[in-house]
């Protein structure tokens, strides 16, 4: 049980660090598309933004999922985590990280995902008709990362859970 237990540490380690680095990635392409603006160029940064942050978050955040299940059913004590308290007692500590992550994935459904949906279609008309960047484009990605911003601050919060273990 302790070897599965570290396994599935470490790739939760490994898919939080996915998630967190959308944060440093995010203010690398925000500097490029600053330099880039006006330019024909900032319309395929804007896109690789999407794209580079969309796959960290979505791998990032799927990883998290099936690894901190699997972390709940294989305890390196030999006792089991319940989740949100149903199945078996909860640390206050992860019940929080549990519902952090449930918000997280309200934001997504409810927020995130129509605001991309429109991002996307928004930087694909501008691409089709050869435009550079325009102001509907700009609205959207920075609504996108708004909301983005929203949830990486909660995915900190996770983090710092996981590493203090409040009592």
């Amino acid at each position: 049980m302790t070897i599965l237990w570290v396994i599935f540490l470490a790739l939760h380690i490994f898919f939080a660090g996915m998630a967190l680095s959308q944060i440093p990635v995010g203010l690398f392409f925000r500097r490029a598309l600053a330099r880039a603006a006006g330019t024909p160029g900032e319309l395929s940064i804007l896109a690789t933004q999407g794209e580079v942050i969309g796959n960290l978050g979505q791998y990032g955040g799927i990883g998290l999922l099936l690894t901190g299940l699997a972390l709940l059913g294989v305890n390196r004590y030999g006792t089991t985590f319940g989740l949100l308290g149903l199945f078996a007692p909860t640390p206050t500590w992860l019940f929080i990280k549990q519902v952090v992550y449930i918000l997280i994935v309200v934001i997504l459904v409810v927020a995130l995902t129509p605001a991309s949906k429109r991002a996307i279609a928004a930087l694909k008309g501008a691409a089709q008709s050869a435009s550079s960047v325009t102001p509907e484009v700009r609205e959207a990605s920075a609504k996108v990362a708004q909301i983005s911003l929203i949830i990486d601050l909660l995915v900190i919060v996770n983090v710092i859970l996981a590493v203090w273990k409040p009592t």
